[in-house]
């Protein structure tokens, strides 16, 4: 998942930048994409993607970052809100999408 995305970042925003992010406390983003000013987190999951535990974690990554908003990515189709400023998308719908 994260190879196709970041593949159709590089056809779409060629200079942007992709990259890991963790804390000192082991709190991480799988992804983060930058394109100038704005920051998008990503995380993905095997499974549904619902899972608050993640989704909470997401969150304080995209405080800390000070990203503009932050996705959990899973196999459960469709999107929905899961905390402030993270939402879950299934990766079907990845397909034609990027924020």
């Amino acid at each position: 998942m994260i190879e196709d995305l970041l593949r159709r970042e590089r056809l779409s925003h060629p200079y942007g930048t992709a990259h890991f992010w963790r804390t000192a406390t082991g709190e991480e983003a799988d992804l983060v994409i930058e394109r100038g000013g704005d920051r998008y987190a990503f995380e993905f999951k095997a499974g549904s993607g619902r899972d608050l535990a993640a989704a909470r974690v997401l969150g304080r990554c995209v405080t800390d970052l000070d990203a503009h908003e932050g996705w959990l990515v899973g196999q459960t189709p469709g999107i929905e809100p899961l905390v402030p400023s993270v939402k879950r998308r299934g990766f079907d719908q990845c397909v034609d999408w990027l924020p």
